[in-house]
């Protein structure tokens, strides 16, 4: 594999649906590609098309039009819903997920450690706080090994230190070649531990760019200026 395998490739990706009686256009000619082992942030206002595209990767959603193609082998996801079943312990909803992957039986002790979550393996999910919920769904994404992961606002509700960590494993997941695609509202997040960043407003992508050589506060001008509708 090199690093400039192309593992996501969408092209003109378009989605419409009915809303009282109007057709809606939630997507027009969407097209970005992902490399082998990149990073890329996934930006834009509620309701720009970001969870909409999201779901349409993962077969959740079906496009109106358009091509999209996905070498990934196993892919990993955290959704703006949660996919832990909240009155079993987090312990067995990962020795669940694990079964249903054909791992081996402590699988999924594998990343427990690094996120944090030694503590409360044996606690049901629907004690847990908010980031200890988001810690425990990307260990549930990290499952297998994937190629790729999905991640739908996956800092919402982490204090610093869990933020920090989130980006270390991140990166360390993108390094072993996973390909990243992040949504996120968090500018200095995507500016840590984006390689590359997409701003997408009212269904369209405005801005495809590499992060290099941008701290956080170019990244916001820029992002600003997109959603101005101002020259990039």
């Amino acid at each position: 594999m090199t690093a400039h395998e192309t593992v996501v490739q969408v092209r003109a990706l378009g989605k419409e649906f009915q809303r009282r009686g109007e057709v809606v256009q939630a997507l027009t000619d969407v097209s970005f590609s992902i490399g082998r082992g990149e990073v890329v942030g996934f930006l834009g206002p509620n309701g720009a098309g970001k969870t909409t595209t999201i779901r349409i990767l993962l077969g959740l959603r079906r496009a109106t039009r358009g091509e999209i193609c996905i070498t990934a082998r196993r892919v990993g996801f955290v959704l703006d819903v949660p996919a832990l079943y909240p009155h079993f312990t987090l312990e067995r909803n990962l020795e669940f997920y694990s079964e249903l992957l054909g791992l081996a039986p402590r699988a999924w002790e594998a990343h427990i450690p690094t996120l944090g979550l030694s503590d409360v393996v044996k606690v049901r999910v629907r004690e847990l706080s908010l980031g200890m919920k988001k810690r425990a769904e990307l260990a549930r994404a990290l499952l297998g090994e994937p190629d790729l992961l999905l991640l739908d606002e996956p800092t919402t509700g982490l204090d610093p230190q869990a933020q920090e960590t989130f980006r270390k494993v991140l990166r360390a997941e993108a390094e072993k070649g996973v390909s990243i695609l992040m949504t996120s509202h968090d500018l200095f997040n995507v500016q840590k531990v984006c390689d590359r960043f997409l701003v997408i407003r009212q269904g369209r992508i405005l801005v495809d760019e590499s992060a290099d050589g941008r701290d956080a506060e170019a990244l916001e001008r820029l992002y600003l200026a997109a959603m101005a509708g101002e020259e990039s």
